[in-house]
């Protein structure tokens, strides 16, 4: 809009050879929507980076969960972490239901904030499905979830048992 000061107008600055202004509710509406904007694609960056870290640290969780036990270095982190999964089953799943796993849920509403709606409730099976493109069957993949984690379970507290005898009559 060019504007001159023959118009009488709050605030009316001489007129230089041609000025163009844009008026204050439009600026502001139009600032509005570009920072509505920006901060849309940083939540959408940000729930982008925190898909990519619950794929990484939870996987990592796995492993350790499934591995863990093999080397004396890692024993003792790994009871711990068997420890907090079983808190996390059993006793966040007494009232949110068997096997909830923490992670897992903060994992799913990034996720579904993402737009993506997994058609599983268990996280190795997504794992399996994305790595592979395999579909098991959920009581399939809950029996060698539970399996694997009692298989782990156990070993953890025989060798954690074991070392903790070893060291007992050394000193």
């Amino acid at each position: 809009m060019i504007r001159d000061c023959r118009r009488i107008e709050e605030n009316c600055k001489p007129p230089s050879r041609f000025h163009f202004s844009i008026p204050k509710e439009s600026s502001i509406l139009v600032t509005g929507v570009q920072d509505s904007i920006l901060n849309d694609l940083r939540s959408l960056f940000v729930l982008q980076l925190l898909n990519y870290f619950f794929f990484v640290v939870h996987s990592m969780w796995i492993l350790l969960i499934l591995i863990g036990w093999v080397h004396v270095l890692t024993l003792r982190i790994h009871l711990y972490a068997v420890v907090f999964t079983a808190i996390s089953w059993i006793c966040l799943g007494y009232w949110y239901g068997w096997g909830y796993c923490l992670c897992t849920d903060w994992h799913w509403q990034i996720r579904s904030s993402l737009g993506i709606h997994d058609n599983t409730n268990n996280y190795v099976h997504l794992l399996i499905f994305k790595a592979t493109g395999l579909d098991p069957s959920p009581g399939t993949m809950n029996i060698l979830v539970a399996g694997g984690f009692a298989a782990s379970a156990v070993l953890s507290i025989v060798l954690n048992f074991r070392r903790y005898i070893k060291n007992r009559k050394s000193n």
